[in-house]
């Protein structure tokens, strides 16, 4: 019998009042929670309201990649991906100077300089 449970998106960092339905263990389909809710008013954003897609997509990362020259994909280890991302950043920094990195803070974030 589908259930209907109340939670919050985990998208982004707003966290918006989602629904999601469950069908024998599974998401089915995420709407938007209470149309009377003063911050969001019943909103949602379409990648939220997707993730039932993405959490069963056949095409989902379950684990760090490394892509080879060549295109082809590997599994990697957490730890190994985040060491090579630190690596290649610290050239990046060491060649470019620090303006060469962003950092994507998301919606609703008040901006600042990085200098």
């Amino acid at each position: 019998m589908p259930e209907t449970r109340r939670t919050f998106c985990r998208v982004c960092h707003n966290s918006c009042p989602i629904k999601i339905h469950i069908d024998s263990g599974r998401v089915i389909r995420v709407t938007a929670a209470d149309k009377d809710d003063p911050r969001y008013a019943g909103f949602t954003c379409i990648k939220g309201r997707e993730q039932h897609a993405y959490l069963h997509s056949p095409d989902r990362v379950l684990a760090p990649r490394r892509r080879h020259p060549d295109g082809t994909w590997s599994t990697i280890s957490a730890t190994q991906a985040l060491d090579e991302i630190a690596l290649r950043l610290e050239r990046i920094l060491a060649e470019h100077r620090p303006r060469a990195v962003a950092n994507y803070l998301g919606t609703a974030v008040t901006a600042f300089d990085a200098r």
